[in-house]
């Protein structure tokens, strides 16, 4: 699912309480899961939540994703409208939106500036795992990668979150151009492993392009990226 997935959509209580509206959705850059979402309280409902309600603007809270029970047209919360408070947390949380991440440039492994975060796919039924960002692409990148300018609008790619190295004022990757060139061509590149000292192996005469625990990892990126 996208970002644009649950923006809008009615929050539930478990006894089928209105509470609110999606805003937001929070993004844990270290674990890469969704740990809340960003809740515009109904108008009214304050008190109902056990909330204060400001003197001026609308009220803001986040909802534990844990604590959501299903995800259709709108979503329900497990807990019912009297024991809701054990769902939400008041005030600021110290997580990013997605919102707030897309747009910020990203750079590869290097200092080669690809483009800029488009978006975000998670999946809630997989404990709201984040699998990818979405990389709208510079033109000057698109021949080093080999990615054919398509007749209207922009390219768009997707990178592995597991790739991302860090998230500040730009978005920097572990790999360089070259590699994420290999996993999108699905041409991987093989890697040499190292047998552990200690740990010798039945192959560990071979050369490492032979052995049976040869790890293949961007060709293992290729597969991930494909199945999402």
């Amino acid at each position: 699912m996208k970002i644009e997935d649950f923006i809008g959509l009615e929050v539930l209580s478990g006894d089928a309480r209105v509470i609110g509206t999606v805003e937001g959705v929070g993004v844990d850059v270290t674990s890469w899961r969704v740990p809340v979402l960003k809740i515009g309280i109904k108008k009214g409902m304050e008190e109902s939540l056990g909330i204060k309600k400001p003197r001026f603007g609308s009220t803001t809270i986040y909802v534990r994703t844990e604590e959501i029970e299903s995800i259709s047209d709108m979503i329900t919360l497990k807990p019912e409208l009297e024991n809701s408070k054990e769902a939400i947390i008041e005030g600021k949380v110290d997580i990013p939106t997605a919102g707030s991440i897309v747009g910020t440039r990203v750079i590869a492994r290097g200092g080669k500036q690809m483009g800029f975060v488009d978006n975000f796919l998670f999946a809630p039924k997989k404990d709201w795992a984040i699998a990818c960002m979405m990389v709208k692409m510079e033109k000057a990148v698109l021949s080093e990668l080999k990615i054919k300018k398509p007749r209207i609008g922009t390219p768009v790619i997707k990178v592995l979150t597991e790739d991302i190295k860090t998230i500040g004022d730009m978005v920097m990757l572990k790999i360089d151009l070259q590699e994420l060139r290999d996993y999108l061509d699905k041409k991987p590149r093989k890697k040499r492993v190292e047998e552990p000292k200690d740990r010798p192996s039945a192959s560990s005469g071979l050369p490492p392009e032979f052995r049976d625990d040869q790890v293949d990892e961007e060709e293992q990126r290729a597969r991930r990226l494909e199945n999402l």
